[in-house]
């Protein structure tokens, strides 16, 4: 279950320079609007999620500067014994001291192993992931995560779009509850057929003017169409996407349809439950939908209670008794 040791983010949106050594369990960025809440947020998922290609912008920058790089650096610790595999990221492996927020680039003997991901964006906004590590820059290596340890590393997102998480999309915590896959390919093939079949009955009577016309235009110049055209649905109008399988309650009902912190409640729990895969929570606003009473079970449900925190949590929210984190703003 790894988790992150170290955020730093340099000139992103309203941030000219952040550090933040975030703890196990849950972590309450508290502030005003605008204050840059939301911005580390997506700092760390864009840096650490699972996706292959960022849209960035001019006003990404900040103070308009697209002459100094985006930097979003993430120091993970809690490694697995894949992550810390010599083989794989040898060349890689870094060490981590709690008590000074140290990171060197030798692992020392009682410092915890870690690996330092990088999303940088230079003035051409084109996006690069890599791992940072100056004794394997020295000689020239180069490399990024793999994408199977990206996909298990990648953040849960509770945001505006929550509700993607009720489906089996690419990314969705569903994937990651177990290693269990449907395959829907077969049913809506089957009913794409039987539909066309059926609409083609239909249409012949609905669209007979039509089809008297096409059929009779094509026998004269010569195109072999048969006795007669058929108006059928097109054989490639059915099409099976990640989002084809999704969660419905007893009725038959899509749980997307849910209220917004239902939603959210439920993300939350499934993601808990999915913990031993991935076991890092964004959450934007964790007010929002919820009443006091469901915001503790929100809670409760990411381990606010437990000793041994299952998931680390990175929220943001209006009002706290304390911020947890400083940003240096420029001018």
């Amino acid at each position: 279950m790894s988790r992150i040791r170290k955020v730093e983010i340099e000139n992103f949106r309203g941030i000219q320079n952040l550090s933040w050594l975030p703890s196990n369990g849950i972590n309450c960025l508290i502030g005003p609007g605008d204050s840059g809440k939301s911005t580390v947020l997506d700092a760390i998922d864009y840096c650490l999620g699972a996706r292959r290609n960022l849209q960035m912008a001019d006003a990404d920058f900040h103070n308009l500067d697209v002459d100094t790089p985006i930097q979003t650096t993430l120091t993970m610790g809690a490694l697995d014994d894949a992550l810390k595999s010599m083989d794989s990221y040898g060349m890689f492996l870094r060490g981590f001291t709690k008590e000074t927020g140290v990171v060197e680039d030798e692992p020392e003997k009682d410092a915890e192993t870690v690996l330092t991901l990088r999303l940088n964006v230079e003035g051409d906004l084109e996006p690069s992931w890599s791992l940072v590590s100056e004794r394997a820059e020295a000689q020239g290596l180069t490399r990024n995560l793999s994408w199977a340890d990206r996909a298990r590393l990648a953040p849960t997102r509770i945001g505006a779009f929550a509700d993607l998480n009720l489906g089996w999309r690419r990314g969705s915590v569903l994937n990651r509850l177990s290693e269990e896959r449907a395959d829907a390919s077969a049913a809506i093939v089957k009913a794409a057929r039987e539909a066309r079949a059926a609409f083609g009955d239909d249409a012949k009577e609905q669209l007979s003017d039509a089809l008297k016309i096409v059929t009779d235009t094509a026998k004269y110049l010569g195109i072999p169409v048969g006795d007669e055209v058929k108006a059928m649905l097109d054989a490639h109008s059915v099409s099976v996407s990640g989002g084809t399988i999704s969660l419905h309650n007893e009725a038959g009902i899509p749980l997307k349809g849910l209220g917004i912190g239902s939603t959210r409640l439920l993300i939350a729990g499934l993601q808990r439950m999915a913990a031993q895969s991935s076991s890092i929570i964004l959450i934007d606003e964790l007010e929002h939908g919820l009443e006091p009473h469901r915001i503790m079970r929100l809670l409760d449900s990411l381990g606010a209670k437990e000793a041994d925190e299952p998931l680390q949590a990175l929220k943001r929210t209006l009002s706290a008794t304390e911020i947890q984190f400083n940003v240096h703003n420029g001018p």
